[in-house]
This record gives C-alpha cells, sequence and structure tokens, in this order.
C-alpha cells in the first residue's frame, strides 16, 4: 500500500502539483506582491507538494478499495476534478494571503527623521504624489515622492482627515519580518475606482527607512482567476488521462480482492 501511495504521490506531483504550483507562484510573482526568487521558488514548492498530498489521500484509496468500473470511472473523474479545484483555489488564496519579498530602503531624508505624518490615506489620481511625511527633531517636515525617489522639504503636512471607505480591501495580512528596532511605524491606503493597495513603512534605530507595499486592480484579480480556474480544469483533464488509463500500473484494485459498488 505504502509503495502504491508513492508511486500515486509521483504521478500527481509531475501531472497536477508541479502545474499548479508553477501557476500560483507566477500569480503571486506577476501580480503586486513583491515576490523575489526565493518567495517563487518555496511557494511553487510548497503548493506543488500540497496538492499532490492531498489528491493522493483523496483518490488513491478509493482506487484502491473499488475495482475498474463505469461507476468507479466517473467517481474518480468527478473527485479528481473537484479536489483539484478547491485545493487549487484554496492553496491561491493562502499564498497570495502570504507576506513576499523583502523590506525596499528608502533614500536617507536630509535630516534624521523622528516619526512618520501625514495621510493615512491617499486617493489614487490626486495631485498630491508623495508617498511618506516624516518629521525630524527638529520639527523639520519632509514629503518623500517614489517616482521621482527625492526628499522634499514641506513647510505644513497635508490634511490627515481619514476618507469614509477609502482604506483598501486588496491587501494581504501582515509583512515580512523586518530584522532591527523598530522606533516607529506607518501605514497609507492607496484608493482608486478599481485599484487600490497599502504601503508599510518603518522606521528603525539606525535612522533607515524601509518600505513594503502590496495591492493591485479588482477586475485584474477576477481575470486572474478566471484564467486559474481554466488552468486548473486543463490540469484536471491530464491527471484524469494518466491515473485512469487502463496502462496506469497498479491502478486498481483486483477484482478478486474488490469491493463493488
Amino acid at each position: 500500500m505504502r509503495r502504491s501511495l508513492s508511486r500515486g504521490f509521483r504521478s500527481y506531483l509531475t501531472s497536477g502539483g508541479i502545474p499548479v504550483g508553477l501557476m500560483i507562484g507566477l500569480g503571486t510573482a506577476f501580480y503586486g506582491l513583491n515576490t523575489n526568487w526565493p518567495d517563487f521558488i518555496l511557494t511553487t514548492a510548497v503548493c506543488a507538494l500540497a496538492l499532490a498530498g492531498l489528491l493522493t489521500l483523496v483518490i488513491e484509496p478509493f482506487i484502491k478499495t473499488f475495482r475498474r468500473s463505469a461507476g468507479t470511472i466517473s467517481a474518480v473523474i468527478l473527485l479528481i476534478t473537484m479536489t483539484t479545484l478547491v485545493g487549487g483555489m484554496v492553496l491561491l488564496i493562502a499564498a497570495v494571503n502570504l507576506p513576499h519579498g523583502k523590506w525596499a530602503r528608502l533614500p536617507d531624508p536630509p535630516e534624521p527623521a523622528r516619526s512618520f505624518a501625514g495621510r493615512t490615506c491617499h486617493e489614487l489620481g490626486d495631485r498630491d504624489d508623495s508617498d511618506i511625511y516624516v518629521v525630524t527633531a527638529s520639527g523639520g517636515i519632509f514629503a518623500f515622492d517614489g517616482d521621482a525617489g527625492r526628499w522634499s522639504r514641506e513647510t505644513t503636512l497635508p490634511d490627515s482627515t481619514r476618507e469614509r471607505g477609502c482604506h483598501s480591501m486588496l491587501t494581504v495580512r501582515g509583512t515580512p519580518m523586518k530584522v532591527g528596532r523598530v522606533i516607529a511605524s506607518y501605514q497609507v491606503d492607496d484608493h482608486g475606482v478599481d485599484c487600490g493597495g497599502r504601503r508599510y513603512y518603518r522606521l528603525l534605530a539606525d535612522g533607515s527607512i524601509w518600505e513594503w507595499s502590496t495591492g493591485g486592480c479588482a477586475i485584474g484579480w477576477v481575470a486572474g482567476l478566471f484564467v486559474f480556474a481554466i488552468g486548473l480544469l486543463v490540469v484536471s483533464v491530464v491527471i484524469i488521462f494518466r491515473r485512469i488509463r487502463p496502462a496506469a500500473p497498479n491502478a486498481w484494485a483486483q477484482p478478486e480482492t474488490s469491493v463493488g459498488l
């Protein structure tokens, strides 16, 4: 039994786990989740192994219990399809809700920063392109423009009144761990008609300022989920073909020891 499970796991890994793991890894890499190479490799590997293990635990005991018949083949087709769809979607949701990538260091402001300030909600398309404001020990105010990559001195802080409905839903839970003693934290939500995101900032004791962000557009997420679902169906067909074909080794229980439906 253990040998047959191992053989089944390898089959599910190559026909289903690796393709789905690659789809999830590429999805997190190309859609605003700051994925780097270690993240991509780890996400792909974990998702591939998890889906292959799930398919093995669900399908193999059924195949080893019942003999081959029209009814059992239909049941296996349904099990493979549902397990691949549900398992793949759960793995995708788990992957996109985990923090990816690493913190990026911003250029040092002209004077050492003491705290963050400014709005916690930024309307996309607003004339104010400043990403974040800091207040220095001397009371100076500096704004950082991410597009220009530089700080500018300001005389006043913008209105920090939070707008109702501004805070983004297109965010992940948590951030990557930031090594070092954090003396100030801040987050800013980017809000638009269809797009949104959240930027996180950390001020460390050594005066360095770090940023990590995530976000995207709703239409992009919907289109991505649709393409991913189609991909899962294609993978299901491949798994079904490989697992129920007559030539599959030790695929079904022998008639004399099987239990009929």
